[in-house]
């Protein structure tokens, strides 16, 4: 029910890939309007998550989830565009420079590409104020 409120529906890149409300991700909403992000629990002790790409428009919201979550890894499997179709916005910046996701930095410090994969490792920083704790994950894309 919460992905096909309005104020949800743009969140959504697919119309038929929607998360059921009994295991989808809540996301905090303090400092936030909305709790909702395209993205479900895949085990009973929640220890993966299955995320839709990111839109232009829920990147913020996607690196919220990784922080709130506290993920150690995030596996892409599809690359940013195929057959000419867009399928993932880009959601970690393109070069060494930090970017600012909301109240994220986001910082890329390696990335090694290999002929079928690329694995990237960033720091997240929450420069926001509201915690200072900071952490790397390692993350493959294939």
């Amino acid at each position: 029910d919460a992905a096909l409120l309005p104020e949800n529906k743009a969140k959504n890149r697919f119309v038929n890939v929607l998360p059921y409300d009994c295991s989808r991700v809540k996301l905090s909403v303090q400092n936030h309007n909305s709790d909702y992000i395209n993205a479900s629990y895949m085990t009973v002790r929640r220890q993966y998550i299955a995320a839709q790409g990111p839109l232009p428009g829920t990147v913020n919201d996607f690196w919220r989830m990784v922080w709130e979550q506290r993920s150690l890894g995030v596996v892409m499997v599809t690359n940013c565009t195929e057959a000419g179709k867009v399928k993932c916005e880009q959601y970690w910046p393109g070069d060494f420079a930090p970017r600012q996701y909301g109240g994220l930095r986001v910082t890329v410090l390696s990335e090694q590409k290999e002929t079928d994969w690329t694995l990237r490792e960033f720091e997240v920083q929450n420069v926001s104020g509201l915690r200072s704790s900071r952490y790397c994950c390692s993350t493959p894309f294939y």
